[in-house]
């Protein structure tokens, strides 16, 4: 066998490892903000997730902004929809979609994100999302 093919195969059990769960990573986000679940935060962001009007229509509809504060299960919802879409715009894009990555775009929002990246900015909030999920990360991707 090939020495490129083995490596392939030694590579293939760490690229299931690298998956992020959508649960876990929302559980670092509660860490990481630090809310409670009536939070309303100075830029209107809401929830243990701080979630935000924008993010909220996106994926909730016309439901009102209210409930993300009032009902924890609708919140849950919300920010489990955004991670999923966030994975598939970071796949679109061409990202990794590592707790790092991950983190940024949650942050930043994807063209935050992305304009971040083509500026070279770093990203503290991602490096600790990382750690949090227990990568140890540098702060690049």
């Amino acid at each position: 066998m090939r020495l490129r093919s083995v490596l392939l195969l030694l590579l293939l059990p760490l690229t299931a490892l690298e998956q992020v769960n959508d649960e876990r990573f929302l559980d670092c986000v509660v860490q990481k903000e630090g809310y409670t679940q009536d939070h309303i935060g100075p830029n209107g962001e809401r929830s243990i997730y701080a979630i935000t009007y924008a993010v909220w229509t996106q994926h909730m509809g016309k439901r009102p902004f209210a409930l993300c504060t009032l009902r924890p299960d609708l919140a849950r919802e919300c920010a489990l929809a955004h991670v999923r879409w966030l994975k598939q715009a970071l796949a679109q894009a061409g990202m990794p979609q590592s707790p790092f990555t991950l983190g940024w775009a949650w942050h930043r929002g994807i063209r935050g994100y992305l304009g971040d990246i083509k500026r070279g900015l770093k990203s503290d909030y991602a490096l600790e999302m990382a750690n949090l999920y227990g990568v140890r990360a540098k702060n690049a991707n």
